[in-house]
């Protein structure tokens, strides 16, 4: 799964520090700023903030009452970053930094958001005069985008895209009759337009399955030159077996994922169990759809069991508006490509 038409962008991204009343109280501002400069990260934008109750409710995943009361006692102090795999370096240093304060379990100086829905809803609340398009998440690997077979409006669209998204990355779920055509019209806009900066594009394909009492849809994840082999195997109307999807999206190079759901499986885990012994690879767990409480869920489900994370803005979000960090797409990317996912590339 190694392209040789893109050259994988370089891995800077946005992410959000909040640091809370505890560490404003501390004075552990300059200290905090500090650590994150000695990573080499960019402060781009920072400011205090007073939350209320309901806003702590609706923009953290973890949200006790314990919790709402101390996060809302008194002023925060947010900062917007920037800078090589941030959102990584940030989760390795904060319990280094809530260490030296003596901090403890919920009063624990700092906070930085995951990907996805978290990140969009803090960030928006915290800067809401930034253009959250110019400030989004490394990669969007879940674009549902009506992209047409006619060149000259692909190119249009297309372009728009590019220019409102500060995503390094974008992955466009395509309808597989048309898969070959949308295909062609990629490889073309490659090609043709040299001097537009572009995100890395990955395609990708859905394929509904009825197993059981709930039908839900496998993702396959395609490098943009791939040639799907068999288009018209990729194109029934459902499937029973997901094996049978697994084994189609593996027999062209590809990776499979759970894509997002409705149902969840009713929050059963024996479900999701049988569906990474099948040999899924992750899940969609970012979606503007998914509420935090259901994300935090499938976050458990996925990354707790030892499979990949992704997601995107699903057609409901403007493309790259939710997506998931530099330290997520690796992962994700490393599965087709038989990389070492070891930790030597993550502090460079």
């Amino acid at each position: 799964m190694k392209s040789i038409l893109q050259t994988m962008p370089y891995p800077d991204e946005y992410t959000l520090v909040l640091i809370k009343p505890d560490g404003v109280e501390k004075e552990a501002i300059n200290y905090v700023i500090k650590s994150i400069e000695e990573l080499d990260l960019k402060i781009i934008q920072k400011r205090y903030l007073q939350l209320t109750p309901k806003v702590v409710r609706e923009i953290f995943i973890h949200s006790i009452d314990r919790f709402t009361k101390y996060m809302s006692r008194s002023k925060v102090f947010a900062i917007l970053v920037y800078g090589n795999n941030a959102f990584h370096k940030l989760r390795v240093i904060k319990p280094i930094i809530r260490k030296k304060m003596n901090s403890v379990e919920v009063e624990n100086i700092l906070h930085s958001p995951e990907s996805g829905n978290e990140y969009d809803m803090q960030m928006r609340n915290f800067f809401p005069e930034l253009n959250i398009g110019d400030y989004n998440n490394f990669a969007d690997m879940f674009c549902k985008e009506n992209l047409s077979t006619d060149y000259n409006e692909f190119e249009i669209k297309l372009k728009k895209i590019c220019q409102s998204t500060s995503a390094k990355v974008l992955s466009f779920i395509i309808p597989s009759d048309i898969y070959n055509e949308i295909q062609k019209n990629f490889l073309k806009f490659i090609n043709s337009n040299n001097k537009l900066k572009k995100p890395f594009f990955l395609l990708g394909m859905e394929y509904e399955v009825f197993q059981k009492e709930y039908n839900y849809k496998i993702l396959g994840y395609f490098l943009l030159e791939t040639i799907v082999e068999d288009i018209d195997e990729h194109n029934e109307d459902f499937y029973i077996d997901p094996k049978d999807v697994i084994n189609l999206i593996n027999k062209n190079g590809g990776t499979s994922f759970l894509s997002a759901t409705t149902h969840l499986f009713n929050y059963q885990s024996n479900y999701f169990d049988e569906l990474w012994d099948s040999g899924l690879k992750g899940a969609i767990v970012y979606h503007p759809r998914y509420t935090l409480k259901e994300t935090d869920f499938l976050r458990e489900e996925t990354k707790g069991k030892g499979k990949c994370m992704s997601g995107g803005s699903g057609g409901i979000s403007t493309p790259g508006r939710y997506g998931i960090s530099y330290e997520i797409f690796h992962e994700l990317f490393a599965i087709g490509n038989n990389i070492d996912n070891n930790a030597e590339w993550i502090l460079g």
